[in-house]
């Protein structure tokens, strides 16, 4: 055989080889990819078992769930609602789906609902709208919507709940807080005619009484001449200079008690001489020393009801100082305002903290906050520790006075 037939030959076998190589390697590809699918296959078949899973939680869920759950468009059309919140509408799911929620709430309350849907949807963010239905016995009920609208901005998802029992309880709450704020208020009237009529007595009979035995005393010194023995003499006036000195006391007692159980001072002298008086005696009581600043009408910028409310908060502030702030000075301060007065006072003492401005226990602050709120003021107490303390008074502009 030449040389060139042998080469031809070897030619052929070379190419043979070749295509068999490619055919094993495009064969491992396929087996490759056939393995890659199958994979991912049972990948897709595992996600759709796990979502088909978490539908049938969620469908139990939402079928279950005791509260009302509803799906809306954006006409507030009820696309899907469970169980419950059909129960709460008072009819059955067929009569609700499809149609207008609107329609199954009262009439007040459908310009509230119509404003949260538009709102709901414009701002993607989470709502809250309270609204009332009819039960199926046909009493009403106070609903409260939580919605937010689905990222495609084509629907919304909300969630009802009955809060006819708790509105009940709270306004229940609500006034047994006004009753018992009416009994104290209408208790420290009583306590302050109490005081006013124990104060009349004192002044009254009392006071006249010890006046009289003054006048006695008086009369039997100058009787005491007709005494022959001037040792008796000498012991008598001893004797009469001590019950004399012993009256005294007593008329500035019953004088010093009347004042504190009624403040005669506000009437005679005016609510800011007053003020001042007061703040006097607590200074020479105490050592502290103590600045006031008025405002308004000085002798009546109040009315008698609230001039003595804020003369006792003014007091009870003062008893407050004296027993706990370890304050070097005192100051009592107005500003006027369109709405009102606003009375401060202010310590440079060691303030006050949160938990003893909370605590049950600070029957002071509880007294004086009643007290402003007997003539619809407010009272706010402000303390930092080792700063001071501030009581403010808030005092409505009906209850000022323009004139003298």
């Amino acid at each position: 055989m030449s040389t060139t037939g042998q080469r031809g030959r070897s030619s052929d076998e070379s190419s043979g080889g070749n295509e068999e190589r490619v055919e094993k390697i495009r064969l491992a590809e396929m087996r490759m990819r056939m393995a890659a699918l199958e994979r991912e296959n049972r990948g897709l078949v595992q996600a759709k078992m796990e979502a088909e899973e978490r539908l049938l939680r969620y469908a139990a869920l939402f079928e279950h769930a005791p509260v009302g759950c509803l799906t809306l468009d954006r006409r507030g059309a009820i696309v899907e609602v469970n169980q419950s919140g059909a129960s709460l509408f008072g009819t059955d799911r067929a009569r609700l789906t499809g149609k207008r929620i609107e329609l199954f709430l009262s009439v007040e309350s459908r310009a509230a609902f119509s404003a949260f849907l538009a709102e709901m949807f414009d701002s993607g963010r989470r709502m809250f709208c309270e609204v009332e239905a009819s039960s199926k016995e046909g009493a009403p009920l106070a609903i409260e919507l939580v919605g937010m609208s689905l990222e495609d901005g084509r629907a919304s998802h909300l969630v009802a709940t009955d809060i006819t029992e708790r509105k009940r309880i709270v306004g229940e709450m609500e006034r047994s807080r006004e009753e018992l704020r009416n009994l104290a208020a209408r208790l420290l009237s009583v306590r302050e005619d109490e005081r006013t009529a124990l104060a009349r007595e004192l002044h009254d009979n009392l006071g006249q009484l010890l006046a009289a035995m003054k006048f006695n005393l008086a009369w039997l010194r100058r009787s005491m001449k007709c005494v022959g023995d001037p040792e008796k003499r000498k012991a008598i006036r001893a004797k009469a200079l001590e019950l004399g000195a012993f009256i005294d006391d007593a008329i500035a007692t019953v004088r010093q008690t009347a004042g504190d159980l009624r403040p005669a001072v506000l009437s005679v002298i005016g609510f800011w001489p007053a003020i001042e008086a007061e703040t006097a005696r607590f200074t020479a009581r105490t050592g502290i020393a103590c600045a006031v600043e008025p405002c308004g009408s000085p002798k009546r910028p109040y009315t008698d009801k609230v001039s003595i409310a804020v003369f006792r908060i003014v007091q009870e502030a003062l008893t407050n100082i004296a027993l706990h702030a370890k304050a070097d000075t005192v100051r009592i301060s107005c500003t006027a305002s369109e709405d009102g007065h606003t009375l401060s006072i202010i310590d440079d003492g060691s303030g006050i903290d949160e938990a003893e401005l909370s605590s049950p226990n600070s029957l002071g602050l509880i007294g004086m906050r009643e007290r402003a709120r007997t003539f619809g003021g407010e009272l706010a107490v402000l303390g930092v520790p080792g700063s001071g303390t501030t009581v403010a008074i808030s005092i409505p502009i009906r209850h000022a006075r323009r004139g003298p």
